[in-house]
């Protein structure tokens, strides 16, 4: 039986579910991570929902306009941006309205669903907690307390389960939940879950171990080159700071620590510090940055803790209970390109957060002994990620945006499929690295 030699790059959710994937369909997979830990980045701390009903909203949501966000916690552009930042939010802007709009959204929740699927056999494979909770509210946190009534019509067209709870039904599932300031209306995603993003990572590493994949922490990329026999990778140790080390820190002693080459049969590229080369290819041009935020702290009150995920649509914010502790994230933004990150302005957007999760259940965390994470993601125009070969053995997995935990695991089975010959080329080509991404008239 043949058995590939697959080197995966990025141990963020997407590459080490991709990892996992391929080692179960029996290739032989060396991942490779230029940081010293597993989901160092975006993947450390996003939201915990794994919502298909959320995910297909994001495509159609995307950033909003400068000065025409509904909320504060919604992704906005602003203003100061470069002539190409601009070109690229026009073209999101024109997607997020596009003919395709619903065959898009329906792609994204069709792969939320395989996520959950996967995850749910992991947690059964491992015998293991991944601290998930069954089921979403998507609350309506406006004035008229009205419920979207289009919301369960389209969700029941994709396939999915959806009720309407009104402020009795939604407060006796709910009682953490503020519904005096004004009334509230929730749709039920009984399908829906939420669950620990980086937990689920640290457990997937450890099930592709056991089928035989290696791990490399410290092992920056340095370029890609094609040869007869294959992908051949020249690679660089770092240290901690960043700096060129004399080893790299394998969990396994499958790594010639002596040379800095190795050559594979495929490439997986999943993570969006791209290379010096990979930059020159034209995929790479339409991607931009989202910054993240989150915070987590301990519960306060175990009687008004979120007993469900919840989704906020009015403040664009999602509530997640992790084992003893609450996690709300979202206020995102686009980072800018041409600017350095400004540490200093991140505390306000955190400001935001907190008083959005006090609002909605008011007293129930310590928010006094939370924990801040924000971290960036990368987006494509069209909202949708980069999944499957961009030249004969190299592959793509990225591009997820904040959908990354809802859709990795079934992005990690998708690949592996398209890769392994499992599925024919032209599967799920809404997905296709090589698509336009000019939106047309």
């Amino acid at each position: 039986m043949n058995h590939p030699r697959i080197a995966v790059i990025g141990a963020g959710l997407v590459g080490v579910g991709t990892a996992l994937e391929l080692a179960r369909q029996g290739a032989q997979v060396t991942l490779f991570e230029a940081q010293r830990g597993l989901a160092c980045g975006g993947s450390f701390q996003p939201g915990g929902l794994l919502s298909a009903a959320i995910t297909a909203q994001w495509v159609a949501q995307g950033i909003a306009r400068p000065g025409f966000s509904r909320s504060r916690q919604l992704p906005r552009a602003g203003w100061r941006r470069t002539f190409s930042d601009w070109q690229w939010l026009r073209r999101h802007w024109k997607w997020q309205s596009h003919a395709s709009l619903a065959t898009r959204q329906r792609a994204m929740a069709e792969l939320a669903r395989l996520s959950q699927m996967h995850l749910s056999q992991l947690g059964q494979m491992l015998d293991a907690d991944l601290e998930t909770t069954q089921g979403v509210h998507w609350i309506n946190d406006r004035a008229d307390g009205a419920a979207n009534p289009g919301l369960v019509t389209q969700l029941a067209e994709w396939g999915m389960t959806a009720q309407v709870r009104d402020t009795d039904a939604l407060t006796a599932a709910e009682p953490g939940l503020d519904t005096q300031a004004r009334p509230l209306q929730a749709t039920w995603l009984p399908g829906d879950l939420c669950g620990n993003p980086r937990l689920t990572a640290q457990l997937m590493r450890e099930a592709a171990e056991r089928l035989g994949a290696s791990f490399h922490f410290g092992a920056q990329l340095k370029w890609l080159e094609r040869k007869a026999e294959g992908w051949q990778l020249h690679m660089t140790a770092q240290d901690d700071t960043g700096k060129t080390s004399t080893a790299f820190a394998p969990t396994q002693p499958a790594w010639d620590a002596h040379g800095d080459q190795q050559t594979f049969d495929h490439v997986v590229l999943c993570t969006q510090r791209f290379l010096p080369e990979w930059l020159k290819h034209p995929l790479a041009q339409q991607f931009r940055q989202l910054r993240a935020y989150s915070i987590s702290a301990p519960i306060r009150d175990y009687d008004r803790a979120p007993r469900h995920g919840l989704f906020c649509e009015r403040r664009q914010m999602s509530v997640a209970r992790l084992g003893h502790r609450i996690r709300a994230a979202g206020a995102m933004r686009l980072e800018p390109r041409d600017q350095a990150h400004d540490p200093a302005s991140d505390q306000k957007v955190f400001d935001q957060l907190y008083a959005s999760l006090d609002a909605l259940l008011p007293g129930v965390a310590q928010t006094k002994q939370a924990q801040q994470w924000t971290g960036v993601v990368s987006l494509l125009p069209d909202g949708l990620p980069a999944i499957g070969q961009l030249e004969t053995g190299l592959w793509v997995n990225m591009g997820h945006g904040m959908s990354g935990w809802s859709t990795g695991a079934g992005s990690a089975r998708l690949l592996a499929d398209k890769l392994l010959g499992r599925l024919p080329a032209d599967a799920a080509s809404a997905f296709d690295p090589l698509r336009s991404f000019q939106p047309g008239r």
